[in-house]
Formats: C-alpha cells, structure tokens, sequence
C-alpha cells in the first residue's frame, strides 16, 4: 500500500522552506516580481486537499487577504508558471478569489486548452491567514471545485483531462508573500468540508439524472442485436427477433423528441454501421467462432487464409494457427506441433510479429490515487472511472479483447510465450495450461472474428465495438473495483 502524500522535496523552489514532517511549508522570498514564487506539489497524487494558512512569520507584514500571496489547486509535475498553458495548471487565487491557468471549459475529445488569462476569472470570494481552503477533483465530471473553511465555492474548471497518464495532476499550492505559512492536509487527519457527505450527495444527484433517462425498449434490442451480430452470434441474434416480434418497431412513432432521441441511440448503438451488413457476414463468422471452440482451428485458419490478400497478416490468422499448435500439444502429438511451429509460426518471430501479434489493448487511461491505495487498484479504478477508457473502446478498432478486470492473461498472448508451452513436460500442469482451456480459445476466436469483419468485402467501415460490449466491460470494472475497496 502506498503511503499518504506528502510535500516533495526533491525539486523543492529556492524560495520556500519545508517542515520536518513535510505537510508545512513557509515563503523565503521577496514576493518582488512573478518568478521568485514559491512552488510546492505533493509527491503524489489525491482527489481531494486542504490548505490552511497561517499568520504570517513576522508582525507588522500584514494578514489581509488583500496582501496574501497563497494561490492553491492542481498542477502538472515541474511546472514553471502556475498560469502556464502548457503545465495544466488549475489555482484559486486568494488575493481576489479569481482562477487562472486552465480553460473554463476544455475540449476532452482534443484535449486542447486555451489558457485563462495571468489576470485570472472571476469565481470566489478572497481568502487569508486563519482561513481553510480546499481543492477537489471530480473525475466523474472532469472538473476542478474549491472549498473555504468547510463550505463548497462551486466547479472552477470543466473538461479537465484527468485521464492524461502523462500529464498527472498533482495537489499544487504557490507562496509569494514574505513570511507567509501554510500546513496542508492530504487525509492525515479530517477535513474541515464534508467530503463524503458532498460525494454522496453528487451520487444521488447523478443517479437522479439517469433515473430520468428513458430508453426505448427498441433501443435495448437494437443493442444486444447489434453485439450479437457483431460477434457472430447469428443464431441467437435471430432467436431474439423472433422472440421481441410482438415489441414496438423503431419507427412505430413519429414525434420529433423521440425521433432525436432515436437518432441518439442509433449512433451510440450501431455507430452509423448498416446492420445488414453485419446481419449478412453473422453466419460466416459463427462457423468460424464454431470451429475455433470446438477443437477444429485449422478449419478457421483454412478460411481466414482463403479471405486474405497475399502478404496480409492479421493478429487473428495468427492465433488461429497458434490454436492449432495448441491443439497437437493438448492431444500430446508434441512432435506434430513441433514441426507445424516451425512451419507456421516462426516465420511471424522472424518478420517481427511475434509481438505485435498479440491482441490490441486500449490505452490505459490514468487516474489519481486517493488516499494510499496500491497500484493495481490504481490501474482498476483507471479502467472503472476514466470516460477516456470508454471513449477510446467507441472509436478504436479493438479485437473485442480490452483489458479484462481481473488482468486475465487468458488474452491472445506474445508467440513467445505461446511457444513455450513445450517447455513443459506436462503443458496441462504448467503456469501455461490456461492457453490449453475453452476460455482462451473463446478469446482466440474473438479476435478471429475482427479479422473476418475487417476481411470483408467492399467497402464497408469495420463495425465499431458493440455499445453493450463497452458497458458490460466497464460494469465488470467497476464491480472488480468495488469487491477490491469493500464497497
């Protein structure tokens, strides 16, 4: 488990010292001109802090806000200006209560961002010695709020890119005024504002709004039709037509509120992407998904190779002729599989595909870490939280092999390790039995049913994943998040 944040002193400004417990901080600067400011960050990240400032070192300096030099909020590592643009830099001022550094509102498709002015926006009221100010980070809405002494001010920034892994966002405060002190709180000991009673309230707020979300039983069919056939699942797509006949069609209305939220739903459904299509290649691709579960690979990989041009190599005839190897190995024909290795497989290691061979996975998107979890949870909560991870499963072209919840490596794997397997006297024993079992010929056969949509003929755009499919990914990481914090 990781520790609770605390002050980093390994970049620490010229201008600020540290206390020994490093949650305090104090100015040393003169405060004369915009790059003598004394810059201080947590060493790691956190959803929520607290500043208090204290009274100044010396009498006589004064303790008005007016005069108070602390700007707090978050901030990229290493930044060099708490305005700056390019340093994702989002701070509350306390001498007039305006913001400065991000955009009101950011594009998250982009992630472009137009900096606020140096002279900052209007947003809260000022701040000073005495007072308790807080800084928050919605990651569910993307935005930045701010707290005094206990009582929420309101979103400060929306469309925060708090899924950027390479540009973390890390609890930030500034000092420029002589003799100014601050102590900060990253969860040691309790806040003065209610977080969980805000958090809680922000739930039911948002619960409200999708109760309020009526969704079309139409809707629903067009969904699971849509990842039925998209995954070859011809039979059951046609057993569920046959079994909603009675339900109202698409069309059986025709205002205009439902017609738009019709149009909504088609393009979060089928993406734009003719379902016929995907209707007329259903059952070529269920016999394919057939045989790669029934002990039958190399009828597959007979069909993909009829399907490709020459010199198309695609992730999906590879596994499915890896599935044959590991076919001979399971029936122990170990020298069979040797020499049809050799034949089949080593030619991807030497062109170099080896690697590349394996599934495509989605970028991890990154999230904060709250309050001393480890970092597999962090990894969870990356996938259960951040809407970049389901945007990048709309828009990408996946093999419909995401990274699981659990980190299964039951996935398509490298050659390499495939090819191991025949280190072991007994492969069924070995930590490599997992490539011998139904489930990852199951997941084989998804990514053979991506090349078969990707092999098909004409011009149609390769189906985008299923809708269903991305939410049932993102319950499943959410539910493994929720098990893994006993929630």
């Amino acid at each position: 488990r990781r520790a609770m944040a605390t002050l980093d002193v390994s970049q620490l400004s010229p201008f600020v010292s540290i206390s020994s417990d490093r949650l305090a901080a104090s100015y040393k600067g003169g405060g004369l001109h915009a790059a003598d400011v004394g810059i201080i960050q947590a060493t790691d990240e956190a959803l929520y802090f607290e500043v208090t400032l204290l009274c100044r070192e010396e009498e006589g300096q004064g303790d008005a806000a007016e005069s108070c030099g602390v700007s707090i909020g978050f901030a990229a590592r290493r930044l060099a200006h708490l305005h700056d643009a390019h340093s994702h830099s989002y701070q509350w001022r306390a001498r007039d209560g305006k913001v400065m550094g991000g955009p009101a509102a950011g594009d998250l498709r982009t992630g472009l961002h137009a900096s606020t002015p140096a002279r900052g926006r209007e947003y809260g009221p000022t701040f000073g010695p005495g007072d308790t100010v807080g800084c928050g980070l919605d990651v569910s809405q993307h935005t930045i709020y701010f707290t005094k002494n206990g009582v929420v001010i309101g979103s400060a920034f929306q469309g925060v890119p708090c899924s950027d892994e390479h540009t973390p966002l890390l609890p930030t405060a500034g000092l420029h005024a002589p003799g100014e002190r601050v102590r900060l709180n990253f969860g040691g000991s309790p806040f003065a504002f209610d977080l969980e009673a805000y958090r809680a309230a922000r739930d039911e707020q948002l619960e409200s709004q999708l109760d309020a979300i009526k969704v079309p039983q139409h809707a629903l069919r067009q969904m699971v039709v849509q990842y039925l056939l998209r995954e070859g699942y011809a039979a059951s797509a046609s057993a569920l037509e046959t079994d909603t006949r009675g339900m109202p069609a698409a069309g059986a209305t025709s205002t205009a509120p439902v017609r738009d939220e019709r149009q909504a739903l088609s393009t979060l459904c089928g993406g734009g992407v003719d379902l016929a299509h995907l209707q007329a290649t259903a059952e070529e691709r269920a016999s394919l998904r057939s045989a790669l579960t029934s002990g039958r690979p190399e009828v597959a990989v007979a069909h993909l190779e009829q399907r490709l041009t020459s010199g198309h190599r695609h992730p999906g005839l590879v596994h499915a002729k890896s599935l044959v190897f590991l076919e001979l190995v399971r029936k122990r024909r170990t020298l069979e599989a040797i020499v049809y290795a050799k034949e089949h497989l080593t030619p991807f290691l030497e062109d170099g595909l080896g690697e590349a061979a394996t599934a495509p996975a989605h970028p991890e998107p990154h999230l904060p870490n709250a309050g001393g979890r480890d970092e597999e949870a962090t990894k969870r909560r990356r996938r259960a939280f951040s809407g970049a991870y389901v945007t990048a499963a709309m828009t990408e072209q996946p093999s419909g092999l995401a990274p699981s919840p659990s980190d299964s490596p039951e996935l398509p794997c490298a050659l390499p390790t495939i090819l191991g397997i025949l280190a072991h006297e007994e492969p069924a024993d070995s930590p490599l039995a997992f490539l011998l079992s139904p489930r990852y010929a199951h997941s084989v056969a998804d990514l053979a049913n991506e090349a078969a949509l990707e092999l098909g003929d004409g011009d149609e755009a390769v189906p985008k994943p299923p809708a269903l499919g991305v939410l049932v990914r993102q319950l499943q990481a959410t539910s493994q998040l929720a098990l893994e914090l006993g929630e």
